[in-house]
């Protein structure tokens, strides 16, 4: 029997046309297939094609929606989309180190401002569009901007300053044009939504420690190098893509105080070490020969101060639990990869998976 929560939003999402911005990263495949799950009907807009390999084409995501890719600044195609289509929910990906990889402070100004200027103008513009929602990293997480590569202070406050002005556009939009009070005028929701890197099957960003380790086992090798001091977020994907999905759900029928800008909190407990996380899949496998190696690279003297990412003033959202804990989350993204070595067809593997999550 299916979750009370996954039967409600089921019946909402059913039927509702959302467009997907970004959908060909490895955060917004699952979305696709959650959606699709759902019975939503969907079309993907992205610029550019993802290395590989990548969980969109490994799972065959693309069989499941219709899609476009195109350049950046390309608003035709944008309007395009909203004349046929005409999406009711607009889910956007601001770009990210760790879903896009070697990126510089250049590359992340002109990639991302571009298609979200766009993809803002173009929602505001709809008849249709009465959702729009900014998915963006929480760059108070130090490891976020670890996996960049980047030590000196001013390129971060550079990448910093790149994702609050996606920030600023989102909200500045929704107080230009579509304030909450005249909600009842307009019937616009505009907004962001934070929240940490979540887990899952088919990350293969550069600091995924699970994606070392599998890469490790099949070289036959037997040691896993670890930063003292770098957390993971543990929570795994679909449960924060159930939460993302209940914040538009609420959106789309709102009172006034629920369009603002959110950030999805978890627990303490679900942040994790990489020796935590190491040493966890060490007594899984029972492989007392397996050695675990440290780097010192990010040590307590150079990692980032997560007070110079203070965001601006988001409501937390800290009413929910992930139905997963860590550990049931570090397994459930072990099987994936373990299906994949075996061959499995992994569109199928991937849908009952979510299937298994809907129904706890």
């Amino acid at each position: 029997m299916k979750n009370s929560t996954s039967v409600e939003l089921q019946n909402f999402f059913d039927d509702k046309r959302i467009l997907v911005t970004g959908h060909v990263t490895y955060l917004y495949s699952w979305l696709c297939m959650l959606l699709h799950k759902m019975g939503a009907k969907l079309t993907g807009f992205s610029t550019q094609k993802p290395a590989k390999p990548n969980l969109y084409e490994e799972a065959d995501v693309y069989e499941l929606m219709s899609f476009y890719v195109e350049r950046t600044n390309n608003i035709d195609v944008l309007e395009r989309i909203n004349h046929e289509f005409q999406p009711e929910i607009v889910i956007q990906l601001s770009s990210m180190c760790g879903y896009v990889e070697n990126l510089d402070v250049r590359n992340l100004y002109t990639f991302n401002l571009p298609r979200v200027l766009n993809t803002l103008e173009m929602s505001r513009q709809s008849s249709h569009v009465r959702v729009f929602v900014n998915l963006i990293p929480d760059y108070l997480d130090n490891t976020i901007l670890q996996k960049c590569d980047n030590k000196k202070t001013g390129e971060i406050d550079l990448m910093k300053g790149g994702f609050r002005l996606i920030e600023f556009l989102t909200a500045g939009y929704r107080n230009a044009y579509f304030n909450p009070n005249h909600y009842d005028c307009h019937k616009k929701s505009f907004v962001n939504l934070s929240f940490l890197n979540p887990i899952g099957g088919g990350d293969w960003s550069r600091d995924n420690l699970l994606k070392d380790y599998f890469t490790s086992l099949e070289k036959n090798g037997k040691e896993l190098v670890v930063h003292p001091g770098s957390r993971h977020n543990l929570v795994h994907v679909l449960d924060v893509l159930m939460k993302v999905l209940d914040t538009v759900y609420k959106l789309y029928t709102p009172s006034k105080n629920e369009i603002v800008d959110s950030k999805i909190v978890n627990q303490e407990s679900f942040l994790k070490d990489e020796i935590w996380i190491a040493e966890f899949l060490k007594e899984l496998y029972h492989d007392k020969d397996f050695i675990i190696k440290t780097d010192q690279k990010f040590s307590s003297n150079e990692t980032i101060i997560t007070e110079m990412f203070h965001m601006p003033d988001y409501k937390q959202i800290t009413d929910w639990l992930p139905r997963w804990d860590e550990k049931t989350a570090l397994l459930k993204t072990i099987e994936w990869y373990q299906a994949r070595e075996r061959g499995a067809n992994m569109q199928r593997y991937s849908l009952n998976q979510i299937d298994e999550f809907l129904n706890q």
